[in-house]
């Protein structure tokens, strides 16, 4: 019985306390202290592949590179986003003209006649980089920690006790470039640059060559300095100007100098990561980039944590004027104040949909995207059909952002395959019935929650060079009805069907129905099924059997590599905002099978070949816009695609956050971020106040509880004693 009181009264204790406690919140996965300082929250889904400048190529690197390292420039945060802005450069680069002789060309010759074009960039004279052990130096001037003793290396840069900076030089990105080249960098780009940069491909075969001598270079623990090996399209004119030199005329390397590919890289650093363990302890360029920028990387936990801190080196950048058309006056009101406005920005690894988008909810994310999973419990579509939060979203004062993303993705046909392929009527007539027979509206309402919009042509509409309304249509397939594009009739499909030679969908050799194939890469996730059968249905409606050949990726890339696809499903997202790189993909020379490029259905037709030779260089002019109309019309007619659609990305952020301008490129944008910590705090507290009264309610039961069974045992324990008193008679008794 003691110990039954004991136990009730300590828990009548721990509900008082915790009813005294209602003001903390007891569900934060972060220190209380976090939620009130000025800490941007968000979360990744995957480790990013590698955070090397040279290397990196992906959207999951991109969100934390971009933040540390600075090329010469960048995309304006307040204007239209094709326009430019200095970044690390004091203006944007002077271009100049040159023929064969490497004399001045004017500005106004002819596209054809420009032999070399040459960007001259002048760069700042404060571009500090964050603090790092590479550039520390002992009172003799050289490096503190190379060589390295012969002691256990620290196993993270922050173990180190020395750190310093220095000014980036138009040497670091010299030496940057040069690294795109290296063989020891295998840069994603180089085979791009090498066709571009003048000399590029002559010091990759230099360096090349410099190996077959030295095998040791390619080893992780072996410093190849560059700066020993020339490359004569780059030089550093001074500390604060270099010159690169293109083969040609390619207008659209200013938006690559938007990259990290073009950021500075100091050597030091370079040399310092080559010593030996430092790779093993993740001491190299995948693992701890270093920049100029706003941030530094200071935990690098790809598992549980990445945090970004300012850079206590970093130069004056104002926050840009807003243009007349922004009157947001939080946007007015920023303009002149130096950024970075956060100190700190931590990314959680979060992998599921579902726990992530809660803690959103909650208020531990600051910003988050809309999955599939959640998209019906966050927007609804108002009558004329644009999204909306949920009333449950609106009371929380979310603001979403939409926008139309400058990607594509579509169903693609083998130029190659003899039934699909080929630039015969039959073929072309094959291609354009089935185009018109899959409803990709339809496909965007069921498997996308209208996150998309239906493609007309490969070019996304938010890019250069497309048209809206009934101009920009695909008259082939839609017509242009009550103010919107409506799809031709399933019977004009099979009418093209029957004029490609296939009535009803039969193949005429066999009579019996076509069959086709669809090469596809399973993504293993629950709804794969029924967006394959709906795939069937589309093809069904022609009478053709549509034959499912589902593989993993690296099968399916190796089979489209051998052109052994039919039909198939690809993307691609732009690079940068120009026409150029879609339409590129559609180029002849491009072709995947025969030239290893990125125009995936191997379409060859030679009229639009000379068209876009002609158009890729050009300026944004009508006189492009008139080239670029009649390579559309050639591929809506030949249909090497059934274009499918572009997506469109949706976007919540909390209301203590600062407005979020959607920008498609350059990705450097968390520099211009602010948030209101204590709205933040008071919103959580708010939305994750413990139910108390429920707690109490359950305490008090189980009290009850264990005072009833108390009670009962103590019933037993009585019950049981008299019977055993009856069971024994006293003494007396038995005499």
């Amino acid at each position: 019985m003691t110990y039954g009181y004991r136990l009730t009264l300590c828990l009548m204790i721990m509900s008082c306390l915790a009813a005294c406690k209602t003001h903390s919140v007891w569900n934060s996965p972060y220190p209380q202290a976090w939620l009130k300082r000025n800490v941007y929250f968000s979360a990744f889904s995957a480790p990013p592949k590698t955070l090397d400048p040279a290397r990196a190529y992906s959207a999951d690197s991109f969100v934390f590179l971009t933040q540390i390292v600075e090329p010469p420039v960048q995309y304006h945060y307040l204007k239209h986003s094709d326009q430019l802005t200095p970044l690390a450069a004091t203006a944007l680069p002077q271009v100049h003209f040159l023929d064969q002789n490497h004399q001045p060309l004017p500005r106004t010759t002819d596209l054809k006649k420009i032999a070399y074009t040459v960007y001259d960039i002048h760069l700042r004279n404060d571009l500090n980089y964050a603090p790092h052990p590479a550039f520390a130096q002992t009172p003799q001037g050289q490096m503190a920690y190379r060589p390295w003793p012969n002691q256990p290396v620290p196993r993270t840069l922050q173990d180190f006790i020395l750190h310093h900076t220095r000014t980036a030089t138009a040497e670091d990105f010299v030496y940057q470039i040069k690294r795109l080249a290296s063989p020891k960098t295998n840069s994603p780009i180089f085979g791009l640059m090498r066709e571009h940069i003048d000399g590029l491909n002559a010091l990759h075969q230099q360096l090349n060559t410099w190996i077959k001598t030295h095998p040791d270079a390619l080893k992780k623990n072996h410093f190849l300095d560059l700066r020993h090996f020339h490359l004569s399209g780059v030089h550093a004119v001074s500390k604060t100007h270099y010159r690169i030199r293109l083969k040609g005329h390619y207008p659209q390397f200013m938006y690559w100098l938007t990259l990290p590919f073009f950021a500075p890289t100091p050597w030091e650093v370079d040399a310092l990561y080559a010593q030996p363990g430092f790779a093993e302890h993740n001491l190299d360029w995948n693992w701890q980039p270093i920049g100029t920028g706003p941030y530094q990387l200071t935990v690098n936990n790809p598992n549980r944590i990445m945090v970004l801190n300012k850079n206590p080196h970093f130069h004056f950048e104002a926050f840009p004027t807003a243009p007349a058309t922004l009157k947001d006056p939080q946007l007015t009101q920023r303009a002149g104040q130096r950024l970075p406005f956060i100190d700190t920005v931590i990314f959680t690894l979060d992998k599921e949909n579902i726990p992530r988008w809660h803690k959103f909810l909650q208020g531990y994310y600051d910003r988050s995207g809309i999955s599939a999973d959640s998209f019906d419990s966050a927007i609804t579509l108002n009558e004329d059909g644009t999204p909306a939060l949920t009333p449950a979203l609106q009371r929380k004062h979310l603001k979403l952002y939409t926008t139309v993303s400058p990607d594509i993705y579509y169903l693609g046909f083998n130029m190659l395959d003899p039934i699909v392929g080929g630039a015969s009527l039959r073929a072309k007539k094959l291609r354009q019935a089935i185009s018109l027979a899959i409803d990709y509206a339809q496909y965007i309402r069921l498997f996308m929650n209208g996150r998309g919009a239906v493609a007309h042509g490969p070019i996304p509409p938010t890019i250069w060079g497309t048209h809206s309304g009934s101009q920009g249509i695909n008259p082939l397939i839609y017509t242009w009805m009550n103010n919107h594009a409506q799809q031709r009739t399933v019977k004009q499909a099979r009418a093209l069907l029957a004029e490609a030679g296939y009535p009803q969908g039969l193949d005429p050799n066999t009579q019996r129905p076509l069959i086709l194939n669809y090469d596809v890469t399973l993504s293993g996730q629950p709804d794969d099924k029924a967006r394959l059968a709906w795939m069937r249905l589309q093809f069904r409606k022609l009478g053709i059997s549509l034959q499912i050949r589902g593989t993993q990726y690296n099968r399916f890339q190796h089979k489209a590599q051998q052109g052994q696809l039919q039909i198939f499903n690809w993307g691609w997202s732009a690079d940068y905002p120009d026409p150029e790189n879609f339409l590129s993909l559609l180029y002849g020379p491009n072709g995947q099978v025969k030239h290893h490029g990125s125009n995936s259905s191997n379409y060859d037709n030679p009229k639009y070949d000379r068209l876009f030779e002609q158009m890729k260089n050009m300026p944004n002019t009508p006189e492009r816009q008139k080239i670029i109309d009649q390579m559309v019309d050639i591929v809506r007619e030949d249909a090497p695609w059934v274009w499918g659609m572009h997506s469109k990305s949706f976007s919540l952020s909390q209301h203590w956050m600062s407005p979020d301008i959607q920008h498609h490129f350059g990705g450097n944008t968390l520099k211009y971020t602010w948030l209101n910590p204590q709205l933040r705090i008071e919103k959580i507290q708010a939305w994750n106040r413990p139910h108390i009264w429920q707690a109490g309610w359950l305490i008090i039961l189980l009290i009850l509880g264990l005072g009833a069974a108390l009670w009962q045992m103590s019933c037993r324990q009585r019950q049981r004693a008299t019977s055993q008193h009856d069971s024994h008679p006293t003494s007396k008794e038995s005499s």
